[in-house]
Parts: C-alpha cells; sequence; structure tokens
C-alpha cells in the first residue's frame, strides 16, 4: 500500500514514528511517500533517501500532525473518553477498548472507499475481520472513525 503526501503541504505538518521507543518525526514537505508494506513501514524523503522501519523491531504507531486538522486523528465517545483500537496479532479480530455506548453501526471501509463489512447493533465485542483480505482499514464505529491494519 502506498500514503503520497499532499502536494501542498503546511511548514508545521509533519509524521511521526515511533519504533523501539523512539520517535522521529517528518516534515512533510520532505516526504515523497509513505510505504506500508507486510514487513514495515519505508519513508521516503523528496531526496530519494528513506528510513524503514520493521514491525519486527517494534513499530508502535505511526502519527500524522495536520496544521490545520480536518481527519479524525483519535476516537473518543461522547463522553469524552478515549477509545483505543487493537487488532490482534493474527490479523483475525479488531477490538474497540473504551465504547460506553449502547448500541452502534459499526462499518468497515476499505481505503478505495467500498464497505467491506457492516454490523447493525453492535454492542462492543470484537469484530470478527478473517474474511478481509491483508490491508488499510477505516472503521466507523457510531460517528467515530479510525484507521487500522490487517
Amino acid at each position: 500500500m502506498l500514503l503520497a503526501t499532499a502536494t501542498m503541504t503546511h511548514a508545521d505538518d509533519y509524521v511521526s514514528v515511533v519504533a523501539g521507543g523512539a520517535e522521529k518525526d517528518y516534515h512533510t514537505q520532505n516526504v515523497a511517500k509513505i510505504e506500508f508494506t507486510q514487513d514495515g513501514i519505508n519513508v521516503i524523503r523528496t531526496n530519494d533517501t528513506g528510513d524503514t522501519y520493521l514491525f519486527s523491531d517494534g513499530v508502535e504507531k505511526i502519527m500524522f500532525h495536520p496544521s490545520n486538522p480536518s481527519a479524525i486523528t483519535t476516537v473518543k465517545n461522547d463522553g469524552s473518553q478515549e477509545m483505543t483500537l487493537f487488532v490482534a496479532r493474527n490479523g483475525n479480530y479488531v477490538r474497540v477498548n473504551g465504547w460506553m455506548g449502547d448500541k452502534a453501526q459499526v462499518s468497515i471501509y476499505a481505503l478505495n472507499g467500498q464497505q467491506v463489512l457492516a454490523l447493525g447493533n453492535w454492542k462492543g465485542s470484537d469484530i470478527d475481520v478473517s474474511a478481509l483480505p491483508s490491508g488499510i482499514y477505516v472503521i466507523k464505529v457510531g460517528n467515530k472513525s479510525a484507521k487500522f491494519r490487517k
């Protein structure tokens, strides 16, 4: 999978990669592309140099820090308690911790925008994603959204 940065960025926009307890920041105007592979993340700079972070080496997270945020970077319920999203190591289940609502509509979308899974009246149980191929998906729980990798 390939995530290209926008052609117009602001000097305060940056991406952080946390791996092995260390965090490294990249200003988006210096990033040509970010590749998500089976083994890890490749951050390729505009000067064709790059850094590779292997999942086996402890990649903890990648964070996008836009100067003018237009996307959800964390998922919170209506009580402003943070919700966290976990994908089981085998990739077959997604767990949303911190959901405090009664029931919710859950939808999962592929990056092309196609809905690949829908659950009505979800009550917080693990979500079976075993039928989905490996990739990056967007999950919508109620009116909150987050991205995950299977």
